[in-house]
């Protein structure tokens, strides 16, 4: 069953092309990846902003994906699984990454830095400076699981409880930390410091 039609040509469907990609077509996978990597891009670069690093990322999850094609379940949001894979991908190296960084500090005493930074997205669409920056201070006071919530939410479009999956939380823990930021943005945006 196909979905619609696009420039004349018929497009399938996420699960069709999961089922056609698991089943070993690699024009699937490649749709596939032609259909999300801007999107996983997008959100590669709110948890690491080396383009370099999210690109590898991306290029590796789907490696990945085809040489797991036999043993992969059937999946129901292709894009929620992608985001979620991916996620851990990036947040893997981060950690190898961070920890090299560290020792690198132990012996050599060059600082290492966390490239978490899911404000720029934000920031970017503003167009007044004085705006910008109030909200930069603003989200700064945020944690970064905060940060990743309020990308995941109001750029991305997941809700909640796609949100707690993507992110291996409870349902109730994202509403808290949502309802903390936005919180936490009111006010400073009432009383900057």
């Amino acid at each position: 069953m196909f979905l619609g039609i696009v420039k004349g040509e018929l497009t399938a469907t996420d699960e069709e092309l999961w089922n056609s990609f698991r089943a070993g077509k690699k024009k699937a996978i490649s749709e596939l990846f032609l259909r999300y990597h801007a999107d996983l891009y997008r959100y590669g670069l709110k948890i690491n902003q080396n383009q370099d690093v999210v690109h590898d990322s991306i290029q590796e999850l789907f490696l990945k994906l085809w040489s797991k094609k036999d043993v992969l379940d059937h999946v129901n949001a292709v894009k929620k699984y992608l985001i979620v894979s991916l996620r851990r991908i990036i947040i893997s190296q981060l950690r190898t990454y961070e920890a090299r960084e560290r020792r690198e500090y132990e012996y050599f005493g060059q600082p290492y830095q966390s490239y978490f930074n899911a404000e720029d997205k934000i920031i970017k669409s503003e167009t007044d400076q004085e705006r910008k920056r109030l909200l930069r201070e603003a989200v700064a006071t945020l944690t970064e699981r905060q940060r990743e919530i309020l990308f995941l939410k109001y750029f991305e479009g997941f809700e909640n409880r796609e949100i707690a999956e993507i992110m291996d939380l409870s349902y109730q823990r994202v509403r808290n930390l949502l309802h903390e930021a936005i919180v936490r943005l009111r006010e400073y945006s009432k009383n900057p410091m």
